[in-house]
């Protein structure tokens, strides 16, 4: 049982593991976005 057991808490860590990781990596993909936004925001008044 003990071995059932600690395989479940194993893929669990792991999925939680991997969860954080996508939520920082998508967390840095939205900033790199909305700075980019902003820069062509900025370009389009600049040009009217």
């Amino acid at each position: 049982m003990k071995t059932i057991s600690l395989k479940v808490a194993w893929v669990y860590y792991n999925k939680m593991q991997k969860r954080i990781l996508l939520e920082k990596i998508l967390k840095e993909s939205s900033k790199a976005v909305q700075a980019s936004s902003m820069e062509i925001l900025k370009e389009f008044e600049n040009i009217n």
